[in-house]
């Protein structure tokens, strides 16, 4: 009789157990969750920030030089460019997050590395870092632009970090 009361308080210790274990991995997976969505706000808000500290040095060069007809028409253009851009990485995040798969779509690699720099506020000269594109004028790849243009700038901006203040070489390949 008392290895049997003992069997019967093992089976509901083990059974309690199993049961908190079951309710600990559903908080975890609920935590989870809660971090990676601080994840994805936090590269959300890097990226935004990549494109609206330019946009807002475009504007400050405009409104410091409004005679110059030529440097504010380049300002504005980067400017109208640097927004629609933001725009496209926003509704690429609204995709993913409604669960929705970008086009992929043919694209030069060489023309999407060029557009990010375009939209660089900062000349990586001024910093004393020598950039060097050598990437074959007709490689395709097929990718979604925006998406492929983040990794790109994020790549970038890492290595411009690494190589203040001393400067450096950036060289893509």
């Amino acid at each position: 009789a008392q290895i049997i009361a003992k069997r019967r308080s093992l089976n509901k210790e083990i059974s309690e157990q199993l049961q908190q274990k079951k309710e600990l991995e559903g908080r975890l997976t609920k935590l989870q969750a809660l971090a990676n969505l601080g994840t994805l706000t936090a590269m959300v808000a890097h990226e935004i920030n990549n494109i609206l500290m330019p946009l807002g040095n475009y504007a400050n060069v405009a409104l410091g030089n409004p005679n110059d007809k030529e440097l504010t028409e380049k300002a504005l253009k980067k400017t109208v460019y640097n927004s629609g851009r933001a725009s496209e990485i926003l509704e690429s995040i609204l995709s993913i997050v409604n669960g929705e798969t970008a086009e992929k779509k043919i694209c030069r690699l060489k023309q999407l590395v060029e557009e990010v720099f375009t939209c660089m506020g900062r000349d990586f000269e001024k910093d004393c870092i020598k950039v060097k594109v050598d990437i074959p004028q007709d490689l395709d790849v097929a990718v979604v632009p925006v998406q492929m243009q983040q990794v790109i700038m994020n790549l970038i901006l890492n290595a411009r970090e690494a190589m203040l203040p001393g400067g450096g070489a950036l060289n893509l390949k």
